[in-house]
C-alpha cells in the first residue's frame, strides 16, 4: 500500500512538472506570437545590435513606456529595419522601429503599435 502511495505522488508530482513546463513554454512561444513568427535568441540579440549600432539617439518622450500594445505617438519619427536584417528575416519586413530607454521597439506602421521590446 506504501508503494501504491509513493507511486502515485511520484506520477502527480510529474504530472504537475509536465504541466507547468508547458504553460512556461506557452508563455514563452505566446511572448513572439504578436510578431506572426518566433525569433530566436539569437535572432533577437542580432537585431537588437544591428539597429542599435545604426540608431542615432533615442526618439520616443521621456515617459514613454515600450511596451507590448503601447501606441507610439504620431509625432515620433519610425525608421525602417536595416534591409540586411529583412532579408534575413523577411517577417520584419512589415515592421519598422525606434530606441526607446535603450531598447529596440518594433512598431506596426499601420497601427503605430508596438509589437515587440528587444534588449541586449
Amino acid at each position: 500500500m506504501k508503494s501504491l502511495f509513493v507511486t502515485g505522488a511520484s506520477a502527480l508530482a510529474l504530472a504537475a512538472l509536465a504541466l507547468a513546463g508547458a504553460v512556461f513554454l506557452g508563455v514563452i512561444i505566446a511572448e513572439h506570437i504578436h510578431l506572426g513568427f518566433a525569433l530566436s535568441a539569437d535572432e533577437e540579440l542580432n537585431i537588437y545590435q544591428q539597429v542599435r549600432k545604426r540608431a542615432s539617439k533615442e526618439t520616443v518622450p521621456a515617459g514613454f513606456r515600450p511596451e507590448i500594445g503601447a501606441k507610439i505617438p504620431g509625432s515620433i519619427a519610425l525608421d525602417s529595419l536595416p534591409g540586411d536584417l529583412t532579408n534575413h528575416l523577411p517577417g520584419l519586413r512589415k515592421y519598422d522601429y525606434v530606441m526607446a530607454q535603450n531598447r529596440v521597439v518594433l512598431v506596426d506602421p499601420a497601427t503605430r503599435k508596438v509589437v515587440d521590446v528587444l534588449t541586449e
